[in-house]
């Protein structure tokens, strides 16, 4: 996760490129790009091969998400792709990252339908995870920022799941393990946010997990950083609220750039953070 304030360059940057790749026209070379990219990266590997060939047999638009929740190269090059900011990959696996941000831009509205339909607009989300001290006394730092995922970021329905995924609830502790257990509690409101989250649990090759799957870029305030330390390992709780104020940073800077622009061409304005 970045900090908006020191670091709204490369959120832009995320915005941008899902603009850029949906005003992009779509082509049949698209896919033909991507799995020969995928079957050069993957040389020799025979098990990812195979996975490679049945999505290009098998994979149809519809089933963007179900793909993402199988752990195979789909959903490792993209995250890789994003976490090193790696526009030439992003490019070649345009095909499939622009029908992934639709799927889940269509499930939002049924996930929203359904809390609406419940009287139930107010969501409460999780992530347990395990980090370093380092890195928590960072976050620890940025506590009342606004804060941005470096891409989809995948969080549970499931209170159990998610302190399952933080080993909080393990007895022991390797010595070599230097991290410590961390809790995300993430509050949303359907009817007050416009960022695009989704439920894909009936997707997910994993459906007991409850998984939820945040859109790229999403951003939250982080209300605040607790570590209760009674007992080693120390186990951190954070809760963040997803915040709309991504979309006025992006839509002002573009009002911006088309004032300094004679012509404006939004793949102009994304190759400037190139």
């Amino acid at each position: 996760m970045r900090n908006l304030a020191n670091d709204s360059i490369r959120f832009l940057w995320h915005q941008l490129l899902k603009d850029t790749l949906w005003k992009m026209p779509r082509t049949n070379d698209w896919k033909i790009t991507m799995i020969e990219k995928c079957r050069d990266y993957y040389r020799g590997n025979t098990h990812e091969l195979k996975h490679i060939d049945e999505f290009e047999t098998q994979y149809q638009s519809l089933d963007a998400v179900r793909w993402y929740t199988k752990d195979m190269f789909v959903y490792k090059l993209i995250n890789q792709a994003l976490r090193t900011e790696d526009i030439d990959a992003l490019y070649i696996l345009r095909y499939y990252i622009e029908d992934l941000c639709l799927g889940l831009k269509n499930k939002y509205k049924e996930f929203k339908e359904l809390q609406i339909q419940l009287e139930m607009p107010s969501v409460t989300l999780y992530r347990g995870l395990r980090l370093d001290r380092n890195q928590l006394l960072k976050l620890k730092v940025n506590e009342g920022n606004l804060m941005s995922t470096n891409g989809f970021l995948s969080v549970t329905r499931s209170l159990d799941v998610a302190k399952f995924y933080a080993g909080r609830d393990a007895c022991y502790q390797s010595t070599t393990d230097m991290t410590e257990p961390v809790l995300f509690i993430i509050n949303i409101d359907v009817n007050e946010n416009k960022i695009i989250v989704a439920d894909i649990a009936a997707e997910s090759m994993m459906p007991d997990e409850l998984e939820v799957l945040f859109d790229l870029g999403s951003i939250f305030e982080i209300n605040s950083i607790t570590e209760d330390d009674v007992q080693r390992p120390s186990k951190w709780t954070i809760v963040m609220t997803a915040s709309n104020d991504g979309d006025k940073i992006l839509n002002d800077y573009i009002l911006f750039k088309r004032g300094d622009m004679e012509e404006f061409d939004i793949n102009i304005l994304f190759g400037e953070f190139l």
